[in-house]
């Protein structure tokens, strides 16, 4: 079989300019051995037919199959991961400071190794070692101070807008910000959930399509608009726009969280809105909308 593949493989990568390094390239069975890549660990494991979800996993596939390709980050990351976490809280007695540097590293970590099922699953039981980590600190700064106390004051419950609903969960770490917000009162810096966490998903397209000849990359990227935009409100406002932020220009369909901007504000809504008055409104990235907002704010000081 690599006797076959080879030569098709080194004809597909020098049309390209690419070429397969000899040194840095080596060949095993993958059922024998897993193998680690750019932080990932791939490992070929048996079905485990007395899990429920695996059972499920293989019902909903045409064909029969014994096995499968476990993708998760590696012992060595996760290992670099816990000791980075607990150099982060062992360095910072502000706890505001603290939630701000961990909210950082957590939320880029989470981003790069949540792309597949198992990987996100392995990223969300880490939210438990975080927190456990987060309330030991708070016990090691407050020793005088009651328990349950400290569980009201700094681990409150909090309702999170999660998959297209509001879920309300416990034991959420939330600190006093140190950021100016004078349209809200005791606003609070809350700790980036890693339980929330899920995997973007691999949609199914058509055999024979090939991303590199133009006429199925146009259909494949109509295609990608279509799985990440549903119908709605949304979807028509990033059509309105051919699916490009204003902001940065780059395209909508990159994967990033969208939300949407109103050129009028609130304020301005109920002070001078008529019948006739129709608000407009602009799909943003999350971050391109957040950096609007600070040079709106930048703009009005002066």
């Amino acid at each position: 079989m690599l006797k076959v593949l080879r030569p098709h493989i080194e004809d597909f990568l020098a049309e390209r300019g690419m070429e397969i390094s000899k040194a840095r390239s080596s060949l095993f069975n993958i059922r024998e051995q897993d193998f680690e890549f750019l932080g990932f660990s791939f490992d070929k494991r048996r079905f485990n037919y007395k899990k429920r979800s695996e059972v499920s996993w293989v019902k909903k596939r045409s064909y029969k199959s014994t096995s499968r390709i476990i993708i998760k980050p590696s012992n060595d990351n996760l290992r670099k991961f816990k000791n980075k976490v607990r150099d982060i809280i062992g360095s910072h007695t502000d706890l505001s400071t603290l939630v701000l540097k961990l909210n950082e590293y957590l939320r880029g970590w989470a981003i790069y190794f949540a792309t597949t099922g198992d990987s996100a699953e392995c990223v969300r039981k880490l939210h438990r070692f975080v927190l456990r980590k987060c309330w030991e600190k708070v016990v090691k700064l407050h020793p005088t101070t009651p328990r349950k106390a400290l569980r009201k004051r700094f681990f409150p419950k909090h309702k999170f807008y999660q998959l297209g609903r509001y879920v309300e969960r416990s034991w959420v770490f939330s600190v006093p910000t140190k950021l100016e917000r004078p349209s809200v009162k005791d606003a609070l810096l809350r700790l980036f959930n890693l339980d929330s966490i899920r995997a973007p998903g691999n949609a199914q397209i058509p055999m024979g399509l090939n991303a590199y000849k133009k006429v199925d990359r146009e259909r494949l990227e109509t295609r990608i608009l279509y799985i990440n935009f549903p119908s709605g409100t949304v979807e028509k406002i990033c059509r309105r726009q051919k699916f490009i932020c204003p902001v940065c220009g780059q395209s909508l369909s990159n994967g990033e969280d969208i939300e949407v901007h109103h050129l009028l504000s609130l304020k301005d809504l109920r002070l001078h809105a008529t019948p006739n008055t129709q608000v407009k409104t602009v799909a943003l990235h999350k971050i391109c909308h957040s950096r609007m907002h600070k040079e709106l704010q930048k703009s009005s000081k002066i």
